[in-house]
């Protein structure tokens, strides 16, 4: 990846063609996005509306003349291959979670969205999932806890404020949470039973052989 100080306002992008039987739009914009936990910068095709319209803060993809792709851009004939399309330099706090975000926007599914913020597949009830968790390791846990941070930092930063977004963020965190509580409690009544069993051998040994 180049660095954000060599990008161009444009950029020649390869677009592949589209199949057939699906009506589709070529990406409007190419986002430049830069990451504080990485210094690599990854190059976006997008879709400018829509993540305008999810992103006051990316409003000026669709309002800004500068940064408008060619007027016959949207043309259904238009010959898929080498575009020149707009740049957008913005930076966000998580490199991770760029993409899951990315996919909900197209997608808009909840399902999709929390399956990619927990570590595997999942039962159906609230109560399930988290005794399903909870069996894993700690470090497996907190890694998903830090999915749903950097998430959750990239979604501020956009100042997005999509319903469905927050509710899956708001659900993935309190189950991942109430695992890791879970695990620490079992394994805590673990340790603090064997002791007891170790002591009542011994007590029960001990009165057999005064017998």
């Amino acid at each position: 990846m180049p660095s954000s100080q060599s990008l161009p306002a444009k950029l020649t992008c390869q677009l592949p063609k589209p199949i057939k039987s699906i009506k589709s739009t070529l990406p409007s914009h190419v986002l430049a996005i830069r990451t504080v936990d990485s210094p690599r910068t990854l190059l976006l095709p997008v879709h400018g509306l829509l993540w305008a319209s999810k992103s006051p803060a990316l409003a000026i993809l669709s309002s800004s003349p500068g940064l408008q792709p060619p007027s016959d851009h949207l043309d259904p004939d238009i010959t898929y291959g080498p575009n020149e399309l707009p740049v957008l330099q913005i930076t966000l706090p998580s490199s991770s979670t760029i993409s899951i975000l990315n996919q909900y926007l197209y997608t808009s599914s909840r399902t999709r969205l929390l399956s990619s913020l927990l570590p595997s597949h999942l039962p159906a009830t609230s109560f399930d999932i988290v005794q399903s968790l909870s069996h894993l390791p700690p470090s497996s846990l907190l890694s998903s806890i830090n999915r749903v941070h950097g998430l959750w930092q990239n979604v501020v930063a956009l100042e997005m404020a999509d319903e469905g977004v927050w509710d899956t963020m708001d659900q993935a965190w309190t189950v991942l949470v109430a695992a890791l509580i879970a695990r620490e409690r079992r394994t805590s009544a673990a340790s603090t039973a064997a002791p007891s069993a170790s002591v009542g051998g011994a007590v029960a040994g001990i009165a057999q052989a005064t017998v």
